[in-house]
């Protein structure tokens, strides 16, 4: 599957809790070796404002997804350990 399917794939799922949720940003990056992307989108949820960090990649071997979300108001706080777990990734 393809980044670019895959990128579609996140926002069309968090468009069936928020229809105006929206990818606010993408950023290729390595980790451990492993082409991938970074995904930030932001979508309501019960009201509150959640932002999820996903990472994507995707190879012959298969198609791998992690995401990490917290409340918009505390993802500046939050998205250096979400980056350091990030980067722990073992492939």
């Amino acid at each position: 599957m393809s980044l670019d399917t895959m990128e579609k794939l996140l926002i069309v799922n968090a468009n069936k809790v928020d229809p105006n949720a929206k990818i606010t940003n993408v950023e290729k990056c390595i980790v451990n070796n492993t082409e991938g992307e970074l995904v930030t989108y932001t979508a309501l949820i019960s009201g509150l404002g959640a932002t999820y960090i996903t990472f994507i990649t995707s190879k012959d071997s298969g198609t791998i997804q992690y995401t990490f979300y917290t409340l918009s108001s505390y993802f500046d706080k939050v998205k250096p350990q979400v980056l350091d777990a990030i980067s722990g990734l073992i492939f």
